[in-house]
């Protein structure tokens, strides 16, 4: 017997893998850089900037009456942007720093001092407020008598706590007259009160020529009370010709007023709004007005705008007015607009709202454009709206109101 035994088999398998190699490419990140001109021309924003990067400065924008003053990278304008140096990390804004060219007034003294003019002479230049002023502490205010042709610009900030009884005729707050070429603009007033004796007080001037201009002005409280005759919140008569010898109109924007019960504008006779007469043959141009208040006269003729008409061939126009509160001619010649005209005088009225208003005139002449229209004047009206239930007009008994008929009511 033969016995046979297979020995055992191992097989073994060895598998060898190839390495694996990743490669990884970075792209860098980009970002934009946007520029903020505050107010003057536009630069365009830089795009897919390099994280890391220098930047190259753009041109320098430009604004009316500002230097330009560089970059900066936080919007209250502290710290300046190197373009040497800086470099971009993320998305950011640039910020335009300016300075004014004019003199700045900082105090309630500096103000003070400028409507004062100590000195007497008629004065030019760009006067600018670098803050809101509180004219609280001021005990010497009388009334200016200077005559301005510069620019006053209030860069958006308030007066407030104009209190004083004029120490004469023919006066205002800030100047006596705003003569041809002079520009008050971009100021709020607020919670003042003038007390003006005699002819021709109002707030801002007692005059203006043809050739100023009234522009983005707030009055909130403001109340201008005179005993004498022609009285506004801008000015209160025209009474000179142009000085430039060329200026036909007296040009008014972006107006608002909204005084209580408490600020009144008020004066004798012929008491306007925002002017007491003209008596020269120019053009005042009113464009965007919002008017609540009282106006009223302690014998005869008042209106949201004007007063009366001193000469022929003067043109108020009314563009975009909105006309609330109380008109009050004691007598006669009580008008939303104008109070009286004269023979070749003209008003215009396009896209006026009359809500909320009373109406009086003592014992006649009464009209929603003109109080008064004389004969050999016109009134055109444009649009002219109000709301029936809250308008009252309010006559005497021997000159019934007559309502006006616009063009395209």
């Amino acid at each position: 017997t033969t016995t046979t035994t297979a020995a055992p088999t191992t097989t073994t398998t060895t598998t060898t893998e190839a390495p694996t190699t990743t490669t990884t490419t970075t792209v860098p990140s980009t970002f934009t850089v946007s520029f903020e001109s505050g107010g003057g021309s536009p630069v365009a924003s830089l795009a897919d900037v390099v994280s890391g990067s220098l930047i190259s400065a753009p041109g320098d924008p430009v604004r009316d009456l500002y230097a330009f003053a560089g970059w900066f990278s936080d919007e209250a304008r502290t710290v300046p942007w190197v373009f040497a140096s800086d470099i971009v990390s993320a998305n950011m804004t640039l910020y335009a720093g300016w300075t004014h060219l004019g003199t700045a007034i900082s105090t309630p003294q500096e103000l003070a001092d400028f409507v004062l003019n100590a000195g007497g002479l008629p004065q030019t230049g760009m006067f600018y407020l670098a803050n809101d002023i509180d004219m609280s502490s001021i005990s010497t205010l009388v009334g200016s008598t200077m005559v301005f042709s510069g620019m006053f610009d209030g860069q958006g900030y308030t007066i407030r706590n104009v209190v004083y009884t004029a120490g004469a005729t023919k006066t205002g707050f800030l100047c006596k007259e705003v003569a041809s070429g002079g520009i008050i603009q971009n100021v709020v007033f607020r919670d003042c009160q003038v007390t003006g004796i005699g002819e021709s007080n109002a707030f801002i001037a007692a005059f203006a020529q043809a050739g100023t201009s009234f522009l983005n002005l707030e009055f909130h409280n403001v109340g201008m009370v005179s005993t004498g005759s022609y009285t506004g919140l801008l000015f209160a008569d025209v009474p000179n010709v142009a000085a430039d010898g060329v200026s036909t109109q007296i040009t008014i924007r972006n107006i608002t007023v909204m005084n209580d019960a408490d600020h009144r504008i008020e004066s004798g006779s012929y008491v306007g709004g925002l002017m007491g007469a003209c008596r020269k043959a120019i053009i005042i141009d009113v464009e965007n007005l919002y008017f609540d208040g009282i106006v009223k006269d302690s014998t005869q003729t008042a209106a949201a705008v004007f007063g009366r008409m001193n000469a022929a061939a003067v043109t108020v126009n009314v563009r975009n007015a909105v006309i609330k509160g109380q008109i009050t001619a004691a007598a006669k010649n009580g008008g939303v607009l104008v109070g009286v005209t004269v023979t070749g005088g003209t008003v215009t009225a396009d896209h006026v709202f009359i809500d909320a208003l009373t109406l009086t005139s003592g014992t006649n002449k009464i009209g929603t454009l003109v109080g008064n229209l004389v004969s050999g004047s016109t009134a055109t009206g444009t649009d002219i709206y109000y709301v029936s239930e809250n308008v009252i007009y309010q006559y005497g008994l021997t000159s019934p109101y007559t309502p006006f008929t616009p063009v395209d009511a």
